[in-house]
């Protein structure tokens, strides 16, 4: 018990760039694999499938990078919503119709 209240301390009271660069970690090391995982795939569309392809694969990179943020930066802020208690603040925000729009945008997308 003794270590969980030297590493609350720690976090309040230490040096805040080691404890950031530890919370930021997993977020740093799943960019790092999504960005190896669209090189890779460049390199296979490039090889087997040619250059149309591949400019496709360029230009839809950058917006798929967007959208991994935005909702990984939503799921984060909920996530600390919820971490903190104010679930009710969450279940506000979400309606029917919001979960309706957004089936309706992402289904059409396919």
């Amino acid at each position: 018990m003794k270590l969980h209240s030297q590493n609350k301390e720690a976090l309040l009271t230490g040096r805040p760039l080691p404890t950031l660069l530890l919370f930021a970690l997993p977020i740093i090391l799943g960019n790092i694999f999504q960005q190896l995982y669209n090189i890779v795939d460049a390199m296979v569309v490039g090889k087997y499938l040619g250059d149309l392809p591949l400019a496709g694969i360029s230009i839809a990179s950058p917006i798929m990078d967007i959208l991994y943020a935005l909702l990984l930066g939503a799921s984060i802020g909920i996530g600390v919503l919820v971490g903190v208690g104010e679930v009710e603040i969450v279940v506000g925000q979400i309606d029917e119709q919001f979960v309706e729009d957004v089936d309706r945008e992402v289904l059409g997308v396919f």
